[in-house]
């Protein structure tokens, strides 16, 4: 067990059945990136963390061993509990991209058809190969008996074949085949098609084959919508429960004594890749949301959410706490909210990306539920947090953008709340105009500002100390116009901004606040560079003055000696750390 109170893993990995997989005791492993990762789904937690070389594109696991192919075409064996080597092989000649673990029988499939069957630990090593069909094999599933293997592929063939004998039948559906899952009697096959149809299937057999028929449909196609990307997973709990997905992240449950399957509560709102059976009254499925979901299956209901685990998109690029609060920016577009004090903070999580264009690279509290950001791409504004119904759109405070990413941005109070809400107040002339406009009712439009004003009314009288490295400091008001800071030269060389920091040193209401910039001073490639750190208090309402430029070499007897990329404040009264 990961001795960490928090841990949010990378995302499940997309476009694959075979991303998840669990066995009845609740232990589950997901392939997250180049990473395996392994949950209890009992206790909603992250044991362990299994770093490859590559991108995983399939997991299975049984028993004790946990098996998982590789983008680079190496197939890993691993003891469960230990997670320690137990073999590899790379006898595919393709990716693979499809994996069953058939009681320690390793079976993948990749990109042109073959299939590889593989015992880790067996006197003899060899891999023995088949190739049913040349063609991309999407997905794999082995009969509850394990004697059977059923094989999709991408041009909508699905293949049978019989472990014992390795005899095979195929026959084929209109559209790739994405998921499969044998019903537990072993005689059902449920197959799941890039179209969206979803089929049962019963198995005959006769003296001379065997032969699949098609018993009902339990989703139909979706017509002509475009298919291009979307997924659709399918899960058998018994003989007359199956559960699927739809095209947007729904998860339906057909159930043999209905007419119409019912649909559970939106959770996912992306497509679903994986989903698999954790016992039999449980099923995980994780999608492109990002989310983990664990839910409970009883017949005659909805499935119900058990619980859902949060995990990042891509890098994180920016993460800041304050007080009961975390954000963390991710390499998606995308801001993770974090309730800190929620009674099931493990999992508990918000995906905030509407009005986030790239990459969030900076945050800042305001401490009013309101938080600054500044994003790649040279622009900025803000958010509102609110811990019990999360965040809601992200908002610009101006048209203007830097020229590179920003890397910098903190609050600075310009006015007193109380003078700031007298100064914004509207004139009597506003109020009849507002009261006579308001029988007419608002237009969404005019809904969607006031929405953004609210936010700003939560922060007024501060203003937005936004940084791009090497390039400008904006001063943004939350009423006012953007001004661009002008640092002050080093002996002649003008200064480049690095980082910013706002230090407290007395009542902020009262404008005892210090701006401080870290600059670096470099006139040409022949110059050396020097730095200075720039401070700036508030002088009037509006105006930042510069009452200070400390040089760095004064500070290079304490370890201070080259340019601060970032600062970070201990307290008024202990310093700054850079």
């Amino acid at each position: 067990m990961l001795g960490v109170e928090v841990l949010f893993p990378t995302s499940a990995n997309w476009y694959s059945s075979h991303v998840a997989d669990a066995l009845p005791d609740g232990t589950v492993v997901v392939a997250t990136n180049q990473v395996l990762t392994v949950l209890a789904a009992t206790v909603r937690q992250v044991t362990s963390i299994l770093p490859l070389r590559s991108r995983v594109t399939g997991v299975a696991i049984s028993e004790d061993i946990l098996g998982a192919c590789c983008a680079d075409r190496v197939v890993h064996a691993f003891r469960l509990k230990s997670l320690e080597t137990f073999g590899t092989h790379k006898e595919h000649h393709a990716e693979p991209s499809a994996m069953v673990n058939v009681k320690g029988l390793i079976i993948t499939g990749d990109k042109r058809g073959a299939l590889c069957l593989w015992t880790p630990g067996a006197a003899t090593k060899s891999v023995e190969r088949m190739v049913p069909q040349k063609e991309a094999v999407i997905s794999l599933a082995a009969s509850a008996c394990s004697t059977r293997l059923a094989v999709g592929y991408h041009s909508g063939t699905v293949a049978l074949v019989s472990l014992e004998s390795h005899r095979f039948y195929c026959f084929r559906l209109r559209a790739a085949v994405q998921a499969l899952s044998w019903l537990p009697s072993s005689n059902g096959l449920v197959t799941a098609c890039q179209d969206q149809s979803v089929q049962l299937w019963r198995l005959q057999s006769n003296a001379a084959e065997e032969e699949a028929i098609a018993e009902c449909q339990i989703a139909p196609a979706a017509g002509s919508r475009d298919e291009s990307k979307s997924w659709t997973s399918v899960c058998a709990l018994s003989d007359a429960l199956v559960l699927f997905s739809g095209s947007r992240g729904e998860l339906f449950c057909w159930e043999e004594s209905r007419q119409k399957p019912s649909r559970a509560a939106p959770i996912h709102t992306r497509p679903i890749f994986g989903m698999k059976a954790v016992g039999s009254d449980h099923v995980l499925t994780t999608g492109m949301d990002r989310f983990i979901v664990l839910w409970s299956v009883a017949s005659g209901s909805p499935p119900q959410m058990k619980w859902r685990f949060c995990s990042l998109g891509g890098h994180v690029t920016a993460l800041r706490v304050d007080a009961n609060i975390a954000c963390i920016g991710c390499g998606d577009n995308s801001l993770r909210v974090m309730d800190l004090m929620h009674r099931e903070h493990r999992q508990h999580c918000w995906v905030a990306w509407k009005g986030l264009r790239t990459a969030v690279t900076s945050l800042a509290p305001a401490g009013t539920g309101v938080w600054g950001y500044g994003l790649q791409d040279g622009s900025f504004g803000v958010v509102a947090v609110n811990s019990s119904e999360g965040p809601g759109p992200a908002e610009p405070l101006c048209s203007r953008s830097h020229p590179a990413p920003v890397t910098s941005v903190c609050w600075l109070r310009f006015a007193d709340m109380a003078e700031a809400v007298t100064a914004d107040a509207p004139k009597a002339d506003d109020d009849q105009t507002e009261a006579r406009g308001s029988k007419k009712g608002k237009t969404k439009k005019e809904d969607k500002k006031g929405s953004s004003d609210d936010c700003r009314n939560l922060i007024q009288g501060l203003a937005l100390i936004s940084l791009s490295a090497g390039h400008k400091v904006f001063v943004t008001p939350v009423k006012g116009t953007t001004t661009t800071l002008q640092l002050q030269p080093l002996a002649g060389v003008a200064a480049s901004p690095r980082a910013a920091v706002v230090w407290p040193l007395g009542k902020p209401s009262k404008g005892e606040e210090i701006l401080v910039v870290a600059a670096m001073h470099k006139a040409g490639e022949a110059t050396v560079e020097s730095n200075s750190f720039q401070l700036f208090q508030l002088e009037g309402r509006e105006e930042l003055r510069c009452v200070a430029v400390v040089p760095a070499f004064r500070m290079q007897a304490d370890g201070l000696d080259g340019g601060a990329q970032a600062m970070s404040l201990l307290g008024p009264k202990l310093g700054l750390w850079a």
